[in-house]
């Protein structure tokens, strides 16, 4: 079971979150999340093992997307 680990992006201390936290917190699809990244209204950061993330500040600036 995914456990949703973001209570509010205006108070989340950490600089980057999953894509599978970030869709859970916003209640939408990965896919959505994947989607505005690639269409640049997200911009990805990789770790150095290659897992994707995007940064908090980010997030706070663009808002929920529309499925």
């Amino acid at each position: 079971m995914l456990i949703n680990r973001i209570i509010d992006l205006s108070t989340h201390d950490e600089p980057f979150v999953t894509i599978a936290d970030l869709a859970a917190y916003w209640q939408v699809h990965r896919a959505t999340v994947y989607r505005d990244i690639a269409k640049g209204a997200l911009r990805p950061h990789y770790l150095p093992s290659g897992t994707m993330r995007v940064s908090i500040a980010d997030a706070r600036a663009y808002g929920k997307p529309q499925e």
